[in-house]
């Protein structure tokens, strides 16, 4: 009996390689696309918790939502399933809990990371043709770390107030 051949490998944006330009266009779309990704998941949440009356409930029917996606995405491509699943219910159980405890803000962050992380634009070839990527999404990233962790320490001063023993905002009257 006769078999077909394995399917070629999705090769998606693969043009984003091309220049810096089109690499730059592709960052600001997943920007877009994180922030509607997780403002649709903070409204499926606030319907489910409005229906079920349960923070918990509705949480676990989010996450159960998205990982019925990601298998059902498994199944068609032919992938092992039994595998997936726990790292899948890994990684949007915490994206859950992230959009539940720290808000949609860090949620959005969240996803556009891991688009940026796990897109095309950080493969690593200096002198190819496709290493204007890594010029523009490293340093991006990396700003971003660092503008996040000036916010949590308080700005530019937040240190040293947390050093003294001083850890809010607030001044004493």
């Amino acid at each position: 009996m006769r078999s077909l051949p394995e399917r070629a490998p999705d090769l998606f944006g693969v043009d984003v390689l091309l220049s810096t330009r089109v690499m730059l266009s592709y960052v600001l779309a997943r920007v877009v696309n994180a922030t509607l990704a997780g403002l649709a998941l903070l409204l499926l949440f606030l319907i489910l918790r409005l229906v079920t009356r349960r923070d918990w409930i509705a949480a676990l029917l989010v996450t159960a939502f998205l990982i019925s996606g990601e298998l059902v995405e498994s199944m068609q491509s032919k992938e092992s399933w039994w595998l997936i699943l726990p790292i899948v219910a890994i990684a949007w159980g915490a994206f859950v809990a992230l959009l539940l405890r720290f808000g949609a803000l860090a949620a959005i962050t969240g996803v556009w990371t891991a688009d940026m992380l796990l897109g095309p634009s950080v493969i690593y070839a200096p002198g190819s043709w496709i290493g204007d990527g890594v010029v523009v999404v490293l340093p991006l990233l990396l700003a971003m770390a660092v503008l996040a962790f000036r916010s949590a320490i308080g700005g530019p001063l937040g240190r040293e107030r947390y050093l003294v023993g001083e850890a809010s905002s607030s001044r004493p009257s």
